[in-house]
């Protein structure tokens, strides 16, 4: 049985906010999309940021394994995940990749 604090913690894609970050825990999507997201780099255990919506609404684009992604909200809707800390692990990646770029231009 799964607490009710932990399912708390459970959101979909397009539940974040921009900068927020989570990771995947799982997927309620037809196995085409599915597959379709698995070859762009979406799985279990892959850390995502949300990045920001389209001025309509729709696509989202979110960043994964160090690359930006834009996908429907209705594939996000299907992505379900953890939130972690703002700045968690796609962020801290991200920092100490720039920051061994700024020491390599500085060389």
């Amino acid at each position: 049985m799964v607490s009710s604090a932990s399912q708390r913690k459970i959101l979909t894609l397009d539940g974040l906010s921009e900068g927020q970050c989570g990771v995947i825990v799982g997927f309620d999507l037809p196995q085409d999309m599915l597959l379709k997201l698995m070859e762009m780099g979406m799985g279990k255990g892959r850390k995502v940021r949300f990045i920001r919506k389209a001025p309509l609404g729709d696509p989202l684009e979110v960043e994964i394994l160090q690359y930006r992604l834009a996908i429907r909200c209705s594939e996000a809707r299907g992505v379900r995940i953890r939130r972690v800390p703002d700045g968690g692990p796609v962020g801290e990646a991200l920092r100490r990749k720039r920051g061994l770029r700024a020491r390599r231009a500085r060389a």
